[in-house]
């Protein structure tokens, strides 16, 4: 077992975790076995009631928005993209 502590946000999502206390009023303390998902994916967890809730459409959300980002093109492929735009545009492309 591991003891951890955390705070928790608005909607009652776990924002920071910590195996030491931070001394904060509103922090929390308890046991948590080891190996527990919650140790390494903190913030797809709810606590409510007194228990760990794992938010898995939250979770997939957050992997959501991750792989969206990833797949942005960089400032540089745009202004590649552009250009090219341009280029054919100027060379009597559509």
């Amino acid at each position: 077992m591991r003891t951890v502590y955390f705070t928790l946000d608005e909607n009652n999502r776990l924002t920071i975790l910590s195996s030491t206390s931070t001394r904060n009023p509103n922090e929390i303390c308890i046991d948590v076995p080891d190996g527990h998902d919650v140790l390494s994916n903190y913030e797809v967890y709810k606590y409510v009631n007194g228990e760990l809730i794992k938010d898995i459409d939250y979770q997939q959300k957050l992997v959501d928005e991750r792989q969206e980002a990833q797949n942005k093109p960089t400032d540089e492929e745009m202004n590649a993209i552009a250009i090219m735009e341009l280029t054919s545009m100027l060379l009597g492309g559509e």
